[in-house]
């Protein structure tokens, strides 16, 4: 897959992304000269800021801030239309939610959407953008009605 085919206008960043390019992983670094035009919503910013505290990385949210925008990383507002598809992403999200209980897992080990997963996904619809991503549990709501395109950062099959 190349990346500048499926991502022509751009492509929504999730925290996970954003927080290994801040560690310097090399399979994220890899997407560093594409993201011109990446976008990426505040309130995901306001997570990725929590996900580096909460990990003791000690880089301040300004030194994020300079990163994305010397990638030409735009940071963006959400509109009201963003948590108008919450209900939507809960929906599919309680199906697959049921699958996970149905194979055997409970508590800890079901997967689902977190409001900072609603956020990111619900922005990437807003803006018909597909969204670099690690979170596998999502691959799995395409069966549910996720028409959003997600793409794993991590799979080496993604060329540019």
């Amino acid at each position: 897959m190349i990346f500048s085919e499926v991502c022509p206008n751009g492509v929504v960043l999730d925290a996970n992304f954003i927080v290994s390019l801040i560690q310097v992983d090399p399979i994220v670094r890899r997407f560093a000269r594409y993201l011109a035009g990446a976008r990426v919503s505040t309130v995901i910013l306001g997570e990725t800021f929590y996900i580096l505290k909460k990990n003791t990385i000690t880089v301040t949210e300004p030194q994020v801030e300079k990163a994305l925008s010397g990638l030409g990383v735009l940071v963006e507002p959400v509109s009201i239309e963003v948590p108008r598809k919450f209900n939507f992403l809960k929906s599919i999200d309680s199906l697959r939610i049921a699958e996970q209980r149905k194979q055997g897992l409970s508590g800890r080990d079901v997967k689902s959407l977190s409001l900072g997963d609603l956020v990111c996904l619900g922005y990437a619809s807003e803006v018909g953008l597909p969204v670099l991503t690690n979170e596998m549990h999502w691959f799995t709501l395409g069966k549910h009605g996720l028409t959003t395109t997600l793409l794993n950062y991590r799979d080496p099959q993604i060329t540019f």
